[in-house]
């Protein structure tokens, strides 16, 4: 290698540059950078054309064998899968170029171009797919049993370490990307879902509690599997075994919260079809099911896009303490969520309020990508009354909780959610399968919902 390229290559490690700037920063003749740069092959990237072209250098993932490229594949909803970018890893450190081929329909002619983007870090419509919770500690440890020098905990993994992961061993990932030729050539010979029945579900769980893992990076803290039944894709979230009721217990206690959570898009759903995700609770050897069906799967075996308002949040606006409502009005005024998604989520939280839900966080809300921009909201779902949950001390809360305010949500949107709330709460007091102990705190929760109507009535 020639003294030149060995500068070309110290100088693009900072970060990217046009041939002019690097010829002039190393005071030689364009044109022999220009040479130069292009006898580096692959060592390089070259984004952009004309007075835009600027050069990369390429960053190799050794846990990638050294590739520095990897295809990324989305799957339609019909179930055909399109190659839509390259992710190139590239200097500086943690740095990542994608190359997006993008396609401009008119009425006589496809267009199809390349578009280039820069991030500092993992691009954030892949954050989503990083394994958490759960099932992401499970998932981690059983690399780890295979010899990966992997943290137990996902959440301290690198970029890096994240991407490696994710294209060497394919999930069921949320969503409907596809990353590296490995997921890709997985998604091929994907064979079509078979239903199991609840008791082959009970199994599976008896099976979790064990300790042993299923392929999956769904978010959440819950135990959970993903299932086929009745032939639709769902997740499944579980308890641990009740024997008896009499003295609640943490067991007991999740079964209540998860009969309640199947309740509460039922109620939702009614009231506004198609805006919470399709649950129902179940019991099989005295464990407590919930079956919330996957809303980024379709019948004919295709995928949806999901991204979570955490994920837009953390591109867009830049107010991750804040809640829903203010989150999502910041993306409405910027056309990035339609104005039915922002109307919906904030229905959504006032309701989340009023059933004492102390866990909306933004990774508890996601936006669907069919189409591009503006998002629609995608289906509620993880909507309980956490308020209420067994604490990591193995407590069970049972003071009543008061409901918060936020100025993004106005009257009408606190008057839909009431009736919706005091529907929930009757229909846990009647609820067979609720216990006794449980029903006593949602009287208590109703009360504090029957007396917010007159600060309903007090609102602008």
């Amino acid at each position: 290698m020639s003294k030149i390229s060995e500068n070309i290559i110290l100088t693009l490690r900072s970060g990217p540059m046009s041939s002019a700037d690097i010829a002039a920063g190393l005071r030689v003749n364009a044109t022999t950078v220009s040479r130069q740069l292009n006898q580096l092959g692959d060592r390089v990237i070259k984004s952009g054309a004309g007075r835009s072209t600027l050069w990369y250098l390429s960053r190799p993932l050794k846990a990638l064998g050294d590739a520095h490229m990897l295809p990324i594949y989305r799957v339609d909803t019909a179930a055909s899968a399109h190659k839509i970018a390259h992710l190139y890893l590239v200097f500086p450190a943690n740095g990542y170029l994608v190359e997006y081929f993008r396609e401009n329909a008119t009425d006589e002619v496809s267009l199809k171009g390349v578009e280039w983007t820069y991030y500092e870090s993992l691009p954030w419509w892949l954050t989503d797919m990083r394994p958490q919770g759960f099932l992401g500690r499970s998932f981690a440890n059983l690399l780890r049993t295979r010899g990966e020098n992997l943290n137990a905990d996902p959440r301290t993994w690198s970029d890096d370490e994240i991407l490696s992961v994710l294209a060497r061993y394919p999930q069921d990932n949320i969503g409907n990307l596809l990353i590296g030729e490995e997921a890709y050539k997985q998604w091929l010979h994907l064979a079509q879902s078979v239903s199991i029945s609840a008791a082959e579900v009970a199994e599976i769980a008896e099976a979790i509690a064990r300790g042993e893992h299923f392929d999956s990076s769904t978010q959440g803290e819950q135990p959970k599997l993903i299932a086929c039944l009745a032939g639709t894709e769902c997740i499944v979230k579980f308890t641990g075994q009740v024997m008896q009721t009499a003295v609640d217990t943490v067991a007991n206690r999740w079964a209540d919260l998860l009969h309640v959570e199947a309740l509460s898009s039922t109620v939702l759903n009614q009231a506004i079809p198609g805006i919470a995700a399709i649950n129902r609770a179940f019991q099989v050897y005295e464990r407590t099911f919930m079956a919330s069906q996957r809303f980024d799967r379709t019948t004919e075996g295709g995928r949806l896009g999901v991204i979570s308002l955490s994920s837009l949040d953390a591109e867009f606006v830049g107010k991750a303490e804040q809640p829903w409502p203010v989150i999502m009005q910041a993306l409405a005024n910027a056309d990035i969520v339609t104005e039915q998604a922002l109307v919906h989520s904030k229905i959504a939280w006032a309701f989340g309020q009023l059933i004492a839900n102390s866990d909306m966080h933004l990774g508890n809300l996601s936006v669907l990508n069919m189409r591009g921009r503006p998002y629609d909201l995608a289906p509620i779902y993880d909507m309980l009354p956490m308020h209420f949950a067994p604490t990591s001390a193995g407590d069970l809360p049972t003071q009543p909780r008061n409901i918060n305010l936020c100025l993004q949500v106005d009257r009408v949107h606190w008057e839909l959610a009431h009736p919706l709330a005091l529907a929930l709460w009757q229909q846990v007091i009647e609820h067979p399968s609720i216990s006794d102990h449980f029903k006593i705190l949602a009287r208590q929760q109703l009360s504090v919902v029957k007396d917010f109507a007159a600060v309903i009535q007090r609102m602008a």
